[in-house]
This record gives structure tokens, C-alpha cells and sequence, in this order.
């Protein structure tokens, strides 16, 4: 896999979930939507290039490295600076709202619930579960670097329910910096990348063994 920084590897894989649906729009129809597919459209492979700087060569290295981390696993994580890893979970190739929404009731069955909680499809998850009673005290907002280059501002049910600016407790008391890193479950995406090429081959049991030991591990150094 080609050689990039940490911020770099993380704007590749956050640029590429962003282009889901134009990369799902140039598969056959009778592809299956949650597998992700094995070679990318050449106008998307382009757009990767030019906004990560890299070569054409190495988009198609780094997607055959990394599309099933892009489509499909997610993690639950505590946005704090020292990341603590609470959950995860397998979504089989495609993480849609609900089964965002039924992984969060799953995380938080038993114990107090988050007073916030960021995800990057935030506006909507919130209006599937606005009238969901287990979401009815939590705060739905989008993580901050989604926010600034994904949500547009016309929609007005996002802007009022989902824009991390509007909940002043989540900024420190400057009002310029952020109390949470809230992109961090997408830097722990970039973690697991790292071990894309190790997993790859491995069965079901044996990858779950080596995440479960691996997350353990990551939580006790941090």
C-alpha cells in the first residue's frame, strides 16, 4: 500500500465514503449495493487523485486496500483526546441509518446514555428516530470536519438539529476549539487500515479474535 501520513490516509478514506453514491452509480445494476466494488469508476479514481495528491496508481492500491474498511466496518468510540474504544461491530458491507441506529441502542442498552453522540449521517439518522423515545434526550450532531464539507446549509432540519455549533457545551470556553475530538471514529478507521493487509485473508473467527485482541490492546495504552 502506498506510503502516506496519518491526516492524508484519513482524507482519502472520508473522500471516498463521501463519493459512495457516485461510485455505486457506475456498477451494473445487478451488483449487490453492500459489497463495495472491486475497481473504481476512472472519474472518481481522478477526483481521489487530484484531491489527495497522489498518483492514479496508487487510488487504485490504496482502494484495493482499504473499500471493504470504507464500506462496510464500524466502530464506536469515545471522542476523547485519548481514544477509548466502547464497541464494534460488523455491518457486512454497508453501514446504513438503521443499523447505526440499532448498533448505538445496542451499545447503550444497559447504563446512562451520551448526551451526544456525532456521526457523519447524522441529519438522517435524526429524522428516522425523532420520534424514537431511546434518542429523545440525546444530542444527534454531525462531526465537526463533515460538517464544514458535506451538509449543506439549505437543509433546515440538519442546520437545526445536527450543526455541533449550535450546542455551545460541545466548544471550550474560548468558542473557537472543540471540547471533543469528534472525528476520531474516523481516525480509528485509519488505525484499523493498518491492519487491512494482515486481515484480509483471515476467516471470520480468527479476524474477530485478532480485533477483539487488538482493540484491547489500543485501549491499554491509551
Amino acid at each position: 500500500m502506498p506510503t502516506l501520513s496519518v491526516p492524508s490516509l484519513f482524507h482519502f478514506i472520508c473522500i471516498s465514503k463521501q463519493l459512495r453514491n457516485d461510485i455505486l452509480l457506475a456498477q451494473p445494476a445487478e451488483e449487490p449495493e453492500d459489497e463495495a466494488p472491486e475497481v473504481l469508476p476512472p472519474s472518481v479514481t481522478k477526483l481521489l487523485a487530484d484531491s489527495c495528491a497522489i498518483s492514479l496508481e496508487d487510488v487504485g492500491l490504496l482502494w484495493d486496500e482499504l473499500r471493504q474498511l470504507i464500506w462496510g466496518t464500524y466502530d464506536f468510540v469515545t471522542p476523547c483526546l485519548d481514544l477509548v474504544i466502547l464497541k464494534y461491530g460488523h455491518f457486512y458491507g454497508a453501514e446504513g441509518v438503521n443499523s447505526v441506529a440499532n448498533f448505538m441502542k445496542n451499545v447503550f442498552s444497559t447504563g446512562p446514555k451520551p448526551k451526544h453522540i456525532f456521526f457523519d449521517n447524522n441529519c438522517t439518522l435524526k429524522r428516522m428516530v425523532q420520534d424514537d423515545e431511546f434518542f429523545a434526550n440525546i444530542g444527534l450532531t454531525v462531526d465537526v470536519f463533515h460538517w464544514s464539507c458535506k451538509h449543506s446549509t439549505r437543509d433546515t432540519f440538519c442546520q437545526q438539529h445536527c450543526n455541533p455549533y449550535r450546542y455551545p457545551e460541545l466548544q471550550n470556553n474560548d468558542g473557537l476549539s472543540w471540547y471533543f475530538n469528534s472525528s476520531i471514529a474516523e481516525q480509528t478507521n485509519v488505525w484499523f487500515g493498518g491492519y487491512h493487509a494482515i486481515c484480509r485473508e483471515m476467516g471470520v473467527h480468527k479476524f474477530n479474535f485478532f480485533l477483539d485482541e487488538m482493540i484491547y490492546r489500543r485501549n491499554e495504552d491509551v
